[in-house]
């Protein structure tokens, strides 16, 4: 704890709007950063005297005409800037005043919905100019090669791997009906359909089922209108709600990834019913394969509403690097073993 308590760095945010938050939860999240956000300097009136960042309060204090006094007092602590939509004009002031006693101050412009992974910058001799060069990873034909070729050996090797587990599976699955595994359509990559297979975790006539459950009980069908998903639902059988709280019955999309129909890693496999949902984010969803697991799955999962994942989705496509894959597999496994979000 001593070591960690030495590495890390007291960190205060001027600002206070949402790329303020999100500047802070990225920021705690990567704790080998360095940076420990102990509050918020706000540049004008405060919204609020504190914001919440998971279970945790954040003061939010107005750093004034004076910068330097309200920052000696919290003993000069490393300064991030987080500029909201609108640039740099509200802050500019504090910007400069800053400029002139830290020797290095972190600026965060809100560049949300911009690819960042891979980016680079170029400024321009005697103006004030910066022009970041973006590049979406997934266009290049050596990275899909590359994604592939991870996805085949991967595929390949837990296949091999958890062949016994597959024949456990089988046998329980099997002896709540016939039918031990379940082939849905979903829409891939340039808009293919294919069949996402599956572990049945229903009942044989879950679309009947499904049917008299959505004609008779409002509740249910304003939730599956708005998720395509029940969180209570009926047709789950007794070894299905296991296979899905552990996420077991999707191990045979593993065939589907071998296939090529789908990636370890990549958007959520939605039904044709959910592209509509997409609006103008459709063109990243069709950009690459869908994945067994991804950016939402390891983001709180069934937690998480429809329009974060279809950000979180985009986000994905936007940024991918065979880096961000290893991560997010890593990140499912911790997140399995934790049940997080799983129904």
């Amino acid at each position: 704890m001593a070591l960690l308590d030495l590495w890390e760095r007291p960190t205060v945010i001027v600002g206070d709007g949402p790329n303020a938050v999100e500047t802070a939860k990225a920021l705690m999240q990567d704790k080998t950063l360095g940076y420990r956000v102990i509050g918020f300097l706000s540049a004008g009136p405060s919204r609020d005297p504190k914001i919440r960042i998971g279970k945790r309060n954040y003061p939010v204090a107005h750093l004034g005409q004076h910068p330097e006094n309200t920052l000696e007092a919290l003993n000069y602590p490393h300064v991030v800037i987080a500029l909201e939509r609108g640039g740099l004009d509200r802050m500019q002031y504090y910007f400069d005043k800053l400029n002139l006693f830290y020797r290095r101050l972190s600026v965060v412009p809100a560049l949300r919905g911009v690819p960042l992974f891979g980016m680079d910058v170029d400024s321009f001799f005697s103006h004030e100019v910066m022009m970041l060069n973006v590049r979406n990873n997934l266009h290049r034909p050596m990275s899909r090669l590359a994604k592939r070729l991870f996805d085949v050996f991967g595929s390949l090797l837990l296949l091999i791997v958890l062949a016994p587990a597959f024949f456990v599976l089988w046998f329980l699955v099997r002896k709540t009906g016939k039918q031990v595994f379940f082939g849905h359509e979903r829409i891939g990559m340039a808009g293919r359909s294919f069949k996402c297979y599956k572990f049945r975790s229903m009942v044989v006539n879950a679309q009947d089922v499904l049917e008299e459950l959505l004609e008779n009980d409002p509740e249910a069908r304003d939730e599956w209108n708005r998720e395509f998903k029940l969180k209570n639902d009926p047709r789950v059988t007794g070894v299905g709600n296991f296979l899905r709280r552990t996420s077991l019955d999707e191990l045979p999309q593993l065939w589907n990834v071998l296939k090529g129909d789908m990636s370890l890693v990549g958007p959520r496999p939605v039904v044709a019913e959910e592209i509509e949902k997409y609006g103008e984010k459709t063109g990243h969803y069709l950009l690459a394969k869908p994945g067994m697991t991804g950016l939402w799955q390891v983001s709180g999962r069934n937690d998480v509403d429809y329009d974060s994942r279809i950000y979180l989705d985009s986000w994905y496509v936007k940024n991918w690097s065979l880096w961000s894959d290893i991560v997010i597999l890593f990140r499912t496994v911790r997140v399995v073993l934790g049940r997080d979000g799983a129904y």
